[in-house]
């Protein structure tokens, strides 16, 4: 009788253990993937803002750029769902939302002659 109790609990316990490690293991795949989305999103933002920075050599359009903004307010929008607890990047979004409600500063209009134009 004895031995069929501790048989059972030894099973009892490799159940336990094996629910555990499923449950931690679905844990930390979970985090990997929020990780991985968070990368994802980090890269778009740096990509995003570094096209804006070059617009001293490419001058672009407001349209483009109230288009390169949203890029990044949605990226940041991803980011806070993924990581609700961050302040810094709740802060950021609402840098950001507030800077797409202002208007577009900063662009010039760049003329573009062509030869025939030139010669005119």
């Amino acid at each position: 009788m004895i031995v069929s109790i501790i048989i059972v609990l030894i099973v009892a316990l490799v159940v336990i253990a094996l629910w555990v490690s499923a449950v931690q293991q679905h844990k930390e795949k979970q985090e990997n993937e929020r990780r991985k989305e968070l990368t994802k999103q980090k890269a778009i933002i740096e990509e995003t803002e570094e096209a804006l920075m070059n617009q001293a050599n490419i001058p672009l359009s407001e349209n483009v750029i109230r288009v390169l903004q949203s890029r990044i307010a949605e990226a940041l929008k991803t980011m806070v769902t993924h990581s609700p607890t961050s302040k810094a990047l709740k802060s950021r979004l609402e840098e950001m939302k507030q800077h797409l409600s202002n208007p577009v500063q900063g662009t010039s209009s760049c003329l573009l002659y062509t030869s025939d134009a030139a010669d005119e």
